[in-house]
């Protein structure tokens, strides 16, 4: 469920609380966003956007099980040009938006909290923001590869969209991905209102004339070898295995020297061909959808109780040997 309330100051406060244990992005969540997106931007009265959950977490990402079951490329880009056109619509309304964050923002959550024009983040362990779509054999689809980009520069994206790697609001607030920091979810709440009262601009900086993504300048050397560099690092960790690094860095690439819709076409053309990829549904499959069913003990015989294991003795010690040694000693 996706609500939305307007307080005595015209914010509207749009409330993410989907049935269930997660807040995923689907066919379903978006167009129920879009609904109360369209109501606050047609509002006189409404004077900016607030975006936060009523759950432990932000947004968890895409919905898996539907971007599994998409049948072929073209229906995969239409659901994503459907995607950026709600996300669009929200960056380009002419009201602030500004984005609450008070717990996890991964993926597409992350992409979402990208379209608001302010990010502010509870300053907690418990809160992190990042991209592990690669993981899956993924890439950003709603805007990821076009947005953070644009926002920290192309060598700060490279690492967090390639590695997966996850973000403390700290590191989150250095890099410029969020802008402010609270300490409990009501202050957050109260500095995104404040900072729409405050006559916050309801524009992003790549709508305007002009503008160039930090530390991208195609006839640079620099650029050049960077990108050079990062492609070398990318063959060498995934053997040339994993489509979805090699798209990502494709995204950028071409992404980057277009209009920011034009690049929006790119990205999401790239991510229907990689999520079609027999790689990417082997990899939801068994990294997603069976690790659930085994952390849940969905394959555990009748009759035999799950117990923990105190003590693990392994025999010998080849190369299987030290792999199960190694993962049982970091568990």
């Amino acid at each position: 469920m996706i609500q939305s309330n307007i307080d005595e100051q015209g914010i509207a406060l749009i409330t993410w609380n989907l049935p269930g244990r997660a807040n995923v992005l689907n066919a379903g969540s978006m167009a129920a966003f879009a609904v109360e997106v369209e109501q606050a931007l047609a509002d006189a009265a409404v004077v900016g956007i607030v975006v936060a959950s009523a759950k432990d977490h932000f947004i968890l990402g895409g919905d898996l099980k539907e971007i599994a079951a998409l049948p072929d490329v073209a229906t995969t880009v239409k659901m994503g040009r459907e995607f950026h056109r709600i996300f669009r619509r929200l960056e380009t309304g002419g009201k602030p938006v500004a984005m609450a964050i008070t717990g996890l923002a991964l993926g597409g959550g992350l992409e979402l909290c990208l379209a608001g024009h302010y990010r502010v983040a509870l300053n907690s362990g418990k809160v992190q923001m990042g991209f592990p779509e690669v993981n899956l054999g993924l890439l950003p689809g709603a805007g990821g590869t076009q947005r953070f980009p644009r926002l920290v520069g192309l060598q700060a994206a490279l690492l967090p969209l390639l590695t997966a790697r996850l973000m403390r609001p700290a590191e989150a607030l250095k890099l410029g991905l969020v802008n402010e920091l609270a300490e409990t979810p009501e202050a957050v709440l109260d500095a995104a209102r404040a900072w729409i009262l405050g006559g916050g601009a309801a524009v992003q900086p790549w709508d305007v004339r002009g503008f160039t993504t930090p530390g991208m300048d195609m006839t640079s050397a620099g650029t050049t070898f960077l990108y050079a560099g990062t492609a070398g690092m990318v063959r060498q960790k995934t053997g040339g295995n994993y489509p979805a690094a090699n798209a990502i860095l494709d995204c950028l690439y071409e992404g980057l020297q277009m209009a920011f819709d034009q690049a929006l076409e790119v990205e999401i053309r790239h991510f229907a061909y990689v999520a079609q990829s027999k790689v990417a549904r082997h990899m939801i499959r068994s990294l997603f959808f069976n690790m659930n069913v085994a952390k849940g003990g969905g394959a555990r015989p009748t009759g035999f109780p799950g117990s923990r294991v105190e003590k693990l003795g392994v025999l010998g010690a080849g190369m299987m040997g030290a792999g199960i040694a190694y993962v049982s000693a970091k568990a």
